[in-house]
């Protein structure tokens, strides 16, 4: 644990653990049957046992747990002390996307109106900016970043490619973000083609550093 920033993790585990409080503060009051799953509309199109809202409810601690021993696994497990204020923030982040979603979910089933859709969009775009700001702080490892046959082999490339795929991850988020006040078609496809998109182009960008550095 000696990665990680003691602050962030701290304010991560606080987040966490209110979200399960507040879980069972209202457990009594929700239904037994609760939405599970929202069509491009926004529209409930599937329901389940509220006892599966207990998976939700512990999954925030379970992810602080996973990052947190998560680099003990990875051979290269040195490098993250030169990261770690970054992996802690983008742990922190994580920790708040998966309460906040869970959270709206909860009020949702009580009642309030939500469009699901827009949240998880918000929040997800959200988590890409995040990301896409501390990438180019990330050292390389086996299970932190962005991986690719080359980034794995050349610190050089990994370095590059990074600092390229930062700027593609915060113009994805950008992206979701500014979508959700577009008409629902285009709200549906705009940033699911940003990602795949986005994605393709961080891999051809890493290949195209390799051949450039290879001739």
């Amino acid at each position: 644990m000696k990665h990680l920033h003691k602050p962030y993790l701290i304010l991560a585990w606080i987040i966490a653990i209110m979200t399960l409080g507040i879980f069972l503060y209202v457990y009594g009051n929700l239904p037994e049957r609760v939405p599970i799953h929202w069509n491009i509309k926004g529209e409930i199109d599937n329901y389940g046992s509220k006892n599966m809202l207990w998976l939700l409810g512990i999954l925030p601690l379970a992810m602080i747990l996973l990052l947190t021993f998560l680099p003990n696994w990875d051979p290269r497990r040195e490098k993250y002390a030169s990261h770690g204020k970054a992996y802690s923030i983008l742990m922190l982040y994580v920790t708040l996307i998966m309460s906040g979603a869970f959270l709206g979910i909860l009020a949702l089933t009580l009642g309030y109106r939500l469009d699901m859709t827009v949240v998880l969009q918000l929040l997800i775009g959200i988590l890409f900016t995040a990301i896409g700001n501390y990438l180019p702080q990330v050292r390389q490892t086996f299970f932190f970043g962005i991986r690719t046959p080359w980034t794995l082999t050349s610190e050089d490339n990994w370095r590059k490619t990074h600092r390229f795929g930062s700027k593609v991850f915060v113009a994805i988020g950008l992206i979701m973000i500014a979508s959700v006040f577009l008409p629902i078609a285009q709200r549906a496809v705009l940033p699911f083609a940003a990602i795949i998109i986005g994605l393709v182009l961080t891999y051809w960008y890493s290949y195209r550093e390799y051949k450039k550095n290879k001739s």
